[in-house]
């Protein structure tokens, strides 16, 4: 019985961590998602600010 509580707070804990794997977090008021664009209209991919056609070639 105790384990099955231990477990399902740790599943309960970690869903929040699995539901925001497509951002990442800066600075405690600054996150950049997958999908969010800059002042020049540059795509973030996760890796770096990509541009309108490279994000249209591959995401869309």
């Amino acid at each position: 019985m105790f384990r099955s509580l231990i477990l399902a707070a740790v599943l309960l804990a970690s869903a929040p961590l699995v539901a925001n794997a497509g951002e990442i977090t800066l600075l405690p008021s600054i996150k950049l998602q997958i999908g969010d664009r800059d002042n020049y209209g540059n795509y973030w991919d996760g890796g770096g600010w990509r541009d309108r056609d490279y994000w249209r070639r591959h995401y869309e």
